[in-house]
């Protein structure tokens, strides 16, 4: 073939590497894990075909000028390298890296429940929510990049004594085995290997009996797991009924209310993170009882004065009736200051206590300064309360507060 039709081929090619090599790069993202962080994962797919781009047009150009005896004869050649190439990096790709299996067609999750040894008890940092689980696939025995999943502490319950923590994470690899980690706060750190198959089938959608073998910590005395797959269809389909769940109980719990219910009850409505008609409701219904907040600034549950202090702050001006109580109530944050300071571990700092009193203080403050009252003495008993924490929140709280 002459040069301007061998070219022309070669163009023809470069643009079919350029397709096929998007497509590697677009399952490499998920095979490999790249991170999307500052668009590292757009760029490894735009470099993949950038190179399959002039891959396509060498091996385009090279087979149809060396053995195309015509245009149609020489492109037909050239496509057919590419795309054999293609199949054979995309093969490699695929064996390199971490697959994820599939279940009638579906993405799987893995969920685990970890039943925790006799007289296991959560450190403030675990009911602080500082945990994770995650799931390895191994090279041989080097570990590659993991998946994080979700656990939530709030989701543990207890059963004969003994805490069972749930937690699911994306099954990201049909490499076998798998290691399942298990994190909560600073001291419990179990790891084991998963007993399912690297393609688990309808049967791995029901518990596995519960197993104390396969941790790879030698100091498990007691722990005991639990494993199951769940389909990412049925995932959703689950989440999406729960959350329609909640919503409808909560616009019952919400119709149940009158003009005779207790002003504590509208409070959780009013400060809802749902920004709906139901929360607006609450909030205005609430503005035109301002007058009677001195019962709930007085009252000894902080969670209650700190809700009456949220509905103060939305409104412009908190009626000036209530500038004492205002006042007297940031001291209802002094039982979580020493709550905080009761947390004698370094290593396990009352986090929730200390984020509840930080920001009480904060929202209690905000609420003062609309109504120009003095707060030096509050404060001060806030600092004093607050002194010699160690670093974090009350520490910070009480260096605000000087």
């Amino acid at each position: 073939m002459g040069w301007l039709l061998s070219l022309s081929s070669a163009i023809i090619a470069a643009i079919a590497g350029c397709l096929l090599a998007f497509y590697i790069g677009e399952k490499c993202v998920t095979w490999y894990r790249i991170s999307s962080f500052e668009g590292g994962s757009g760029y490894a797919v735009v470099f993949i075909a950038f190179g399959g781009l002039l891959a396509g047009f060498g091996v385009g150009l090279t087979v149809s000028k060396s053995f195309g005896t015509g245009f149609l004869h020489g492109t037909g050649l050239a496509l057919a390298t590419v795309v054999a190439i293609s199949g054979v990096v995309y093969l490699l790709a695929r064996l390199g890296g971490d697959v994820p299996p599939e279940l009638n067609g579906d993405t799987l999750h893995l969920q685990v429940e970890m039943r925790m040894a006799p007289g296991w008890q959560p450190s403030h940092l675990a009911q602080a929510g500082r945990n994770y689980c995650l799931l390895t696939s191994l090279a041989g025995n080097q570990r590659r990049r993991p998946r994080y999943g979700t656990l939530d502490f709030k989701n543990a319950t207890q059963q004969d004594g003994r805490w069972i923590v749930p937690c699911q994470v994306d099954i990201h690899s049909n490499r076998s085995p798998l290691l399942v980690g298990v994190q909560l706060g600073k001291r419990t750190n179990l790891e084991f290997v998963s007993p399912l198959p690297s393609q688990p089938t309808a049967a791995n959608e029901q518990w596995t009996a519960w197993s104390a073998t396969g941790f790879s910590q030698t100091q498990a005395p007691g722990y005991e797991y639990r494993v199951r797959v769940k389909r990412d269809n049925v995932v959703r389909a689950e989440r999406q009924a729960a959350e329609t769940a909640a919503y409808e109980n909560r616009q019952r719990d919400f119709a149940a209310l009158n003009d005779s219910s207790p002003l504590k009850a509208w409070l959780p409505f009013a400060n809802s993170y749902n920004s709906d008609d139901i929360s607006g409701h609450a909030q205005r219904y609430l503005g035109t009882r301002l007058p009677e907040f001195e019962t709930l600034l007085a009252d000894p549950d902080p969670s209650i004065v700190i809700g009456a202090l949220k509905v103060l702050l939305y409104h412009q001006t908190p009626p000036k009736t209530l500038t004492p109580a205002i006042i007297a109530s940031g001291r209802a944050v002094l039982p979580l200051i020493e709550r905080a300071k009761q947390a004698k571990d370094p290593d396990d700092p009352d986090q929730l206590a200390e984020k509840h009193a930080r920001e009480f203080v904060e929202i209690w403050k905000s609420v003062a300064e609309k109504t120009n009252a003095p707060t030096d003495k509050v404060k001060t008993e806030f600092g004093v309360a607050a002194a010699n924490a160690k670093q974090g929140d009350m520490q910070d709280l009480a260096l605000a507060m000087r």
